[in-house]
């Protein structure tokens, strides 16, 4: 792992970034403390980004974030039984 101090670093991007296809991590400091963290990007942050882009997703996603919170609620039992999940108890011998 790298750690650059991005005040007094003068090196161009190029000669410190991680080389491509490596797993390497570079950590920005300012003042001795660590300010960003550059990371690999993969598929998987491709696909975040797409979906927080979309906005009219992540309002929906928070329109069932706030319907949750509100409730109702239902136990795991209740929603085992109304999906036909319920578990069959055991008789006793």
């Amino acid at each position: 792992m790298k750690e650059i101090a991005i005040e007094t670093e003068r090196r161009p991007l190029t000669k410190w970034l991680p080389r491509e296809n490596s797993d390497e991590v570079v950590r920005l400091t300012r003042g001795g403390r660590i300010r960003f963290i550059l990371v690999p990007f993969d598929d998987g942050d491709e696909e975040v980004l797409a979906i927080r882009k979309n906005k009219r997703l992540m309002a929906y996603i928070e329109e069932c974030v706030q319907r949750a919170r509100r409730g109702p609620t239902k136990s795991l039992e209740e929603i085992e039984e109304e999906l036909g999940l319920a578990k069959k108890k055991k008789k006793k011998r």
